[in-house]
């Protein structure tokens, strides 16, 4: 177990969110959050549940993000997400969080990646290295819905809250998460002000829940989540774009990737690598608030990749409908798995951090 670099202070115990508390406006703080009720207390006294992995991250399984599930019921549901993506050939950071909440296994559950979409597609993927999967949909048998609807669909959070704080402790540093509102109202801890200095790159972290008072007991994980490195696309380069940061691919040209992971990868307490899992997507760029064709490549070589025109072929579908280029959007995704671990009541929790980077490709057969 790492030792952290300042004790965590002794703080409250686990609290419970009344339900007029769900309903108020976004606040970035803890006012309002009242001590839990018997129910809470007689849900810490049970017996240990049988075991469980809470699930995060979006409807599609194999975007591997947030924590798998497993069979079984806890008394405490433990959920964990590190995600750090960028867009725009890494000129745009889209999320930096770190993110961790508890609720009650008996309360509704909210699907966050379902919210606004109109149907959820099963994505193939490819099976052996260098090698892709393509699947399509019928936009004649979707219905179409508005991009803007669920908002942001990639969090967590839950009913319930310990000490305002929360410690990671990696072999470098210590970070802090800090306990919020989260956007439904509930409750959660993240790390603040999240971005590419402070995002834990490359480190493999042990979960310590500082001492409370009698309805939570202090406890701590080892290696409880493994983040891989940034992801930094060396090419295309910018001298490869066009003046609107597109990278543009003439008919039956390959898609030619390269990248850098200058932090490594996260040591494991056991001195163990975690090596992350690379997957890479194309898909058509959202027309009318959905995707209708997804190619999924996986890497054959660390640090490049090469996708064929003929497998970019399979990508037709056309939003602008009058124009023969076909707009594409890629993401190259690096997924850190960390061992599996226990909490306190019993179940048992696998996290996935990501990290990921892309842009706009347009397949145009006049270049």
């Amino acid at each position: 177990m790492r030792t952290p670099r300042t004790d965590p202070r002794p703080l409250a115990g686990l609290l419970l969110v009344l339900p007029g508390l769900a309903a108020c406006s976004m606040d970035y703080g803890v006012a309002g959050i009242h001590t839990g009720t018997p129910a809470l207390y007689e849900a810490l006294q049970g017996p240990a549940p049988a075991p469980y992995m809470g699930g995060t991250g979006e409807a599609d399984p194999g975007d591997l993000e947030g924590s798998e599930e497993a069979e079984g019921s806890p008394q405490i549901d433990v959920r964990l997400d590190a995600a750090f993506q960028r867009n725009l050939w890494g000129t745009n950071v889209t999320r930096c969080q770190v993110q961790l909440s508890f609720s009650l296994p008996n309360e509704a559950e909210v699907d966050h990646s379902q919210q606004g979409h109109g149907q959820v597609v099963e994505i193939a993927r490819p099976e052996e290295p260098g090698t892709c999967a393509f699947t399509e949909i019928d936009p004649d048998d979707i219905e179409e819905h508005d991009p803007g609807e669920g908002g942001d669909n990639w969090y967590v959070s839950g009913s319930l809250s310990g000490p305002e704080e929360i410690w990671l402790v990696g072999d470098t540093a210590d970070w802090v998460l800090q306990l919020v509102h989260a956007e439904d109202g509930q409750l959660r801890y993240e790390l603040p002000a999240c971005s590419v200095e402070t995002f834990p790159f490359g480190q493999a972290l042990d979960l310590v829940v500082p001492s409370t008072e009698e309805d939570l007991e202090a406890f701590e994980v080892t290696d409880a989540l493994a983040v891989g490195s940034e992801v930094l696309l060396t090419s295309p380069g910018p001298e490869a774009l066009d003046s609107n940061g597109r990278y543009r691919l003439g008919e039956d040209e390959d898609l030619l990737l390269s990248w850098e992971s200058p932090q490594g990868d996260p040591v494991l307490d056991s001195g163990e690598v975690s090596a992350p899992q690379w997957e890479l997507r194309v898909q058509n760029a959202e027309y009318k608030g959905q995707t209708y064709q997804w190619l999924y490549c996986m890497p054959d070589a660390e640090g490049t990749a090469r996708i064929s025109g003929q497998d970019l072929a399979s990508l037709h579908f056309n939003a602008a409908g009058d124009e023969e280029t076909v707009e594409t959007y890629l993401d190259l995704h690096s997924v850190t798995d960390a061992p599996m671990w226990e909490t306190p009541w019993g179940s048992s929790l696998q996290v996935r951090a990501t990290v990921s980077d892309g842009g706009p490709v347009y397949l145009d057969p006049d270049r």
